[in-house]
């Protein structure tokens, strides 16, 4: 997952300044754990309870959605829910709509729906203009779009001004680099892979324990034919998260054929 989301045990930090009671809080970590045992339609029935108890407040909304369903992994609920919530949320709750589309570009991001991401994160924005994380991340959809990304300038602008944003605001290291890690990828996607190899390292300093930042780094690395330093990477990727795909398939064949490169992916 691109963005690091609020961790289920962090439910207080999470929804602070949205009015919930003890029992929402009791609610929350027992969806939580339906979601992780497998029982997800009963922490659905859960979760819609808590959203229908405020139905016109976008941002308690955003925050249950963000702190139970896309940790689990349960983007499909995730996207239905912020979307049956936008369609009766209060719309001058600005900040509050820009929260809810953002879950809903991370939510359709996951499901491999990148144009409605995309769309998303605009509403976010239009919501509200100074928003990191909506910044951030319709940057990366850019960046993302097949085959090489698209509005690649655009892209730069909005990752690069995400990250200045978000070390004004005091957000942790941690987050900031998966911002960093963000600006490098685009800057690999326009073909600046000796500037990506900088930033993505410092990316991998600020934030170690995200997969996504080597396997980027190891792209660029090939860019530039160093091929070792790329291998290195996607050793350290695959070790962090065994089933990032694109790694493992990058890996796989540059220890199959020293003479693979970049080319040899599924472009992503």
């Amino acid at each position: 997952m691109r963005i690091q989301l609020a961790a289920v045990a962090a439910l207080v930090v999470a929804l602070a300044g949205c009015a919930v009671t003890p029992t929402d809080i009791s609610d929350m970590n027992r969806a939580a754990a339906e979601y992780r045992q497998g029982s997800d339609a009963a922490a659905r029935v859960i979760v819609e309870r808590l959203l229908s108890q405020r139905r016109g407040d976008p941002e308690r909304a955003a925050r249950v959605l963000q702190s139970v369903c896309l940790p689990a992994g349960e983007f499909k609920d995730a996207s239905e829910l912020a979307s049956r919530a936008l369609s009766v949320a209060d719309k001058s709750k600005s900040e509050g709509m820009a929260e809810l589309y953002t879950v809903l570009g991370m939510a359709k991001h996951e499901l491999g729906d990148t144009e409605g991401a995309v769309d998303a994160y605009k509403e976010a924005l239009r919501n509200r203009g100074d928003d990191h994380t909506a910044m951030n991340n319709l940057g990366y959809a850019y960046a993302e779009t097949p085959p090489a990304g698209t509005n690649l300038d655009e892209a730069l602008e909005l990752t690069t001004r995400a990250v200045k944003l978000a070390r004004q605001r005091g957000v942790p290291e941690a987050q900031v680099g998966v911002f960093v890690d963000s600006v490098g990828w685009v800057q690999y996607r326009m073909g600046r892979s000796v500037e990506a190899i900088v930033t993505l390292t410092e990316a991998l300093e600020l934030c170690p324990t995200q997969a996504d930042v080597p396997y980027h780094l190891a792209r660029a690395y090939l860019a530039v034919g160093h091929r070792d330093d790329a291998v290195v990477m996607l050793r350290r990727a695959r070790a962090m998260s065994p089933g990032l795909d694109a790694a493992n398939r990058l890996l796989d064949s540059l220890l199959a054929d020293p003479r693979a490169s970049a080319e040899t992916t599924v472009p992503d």
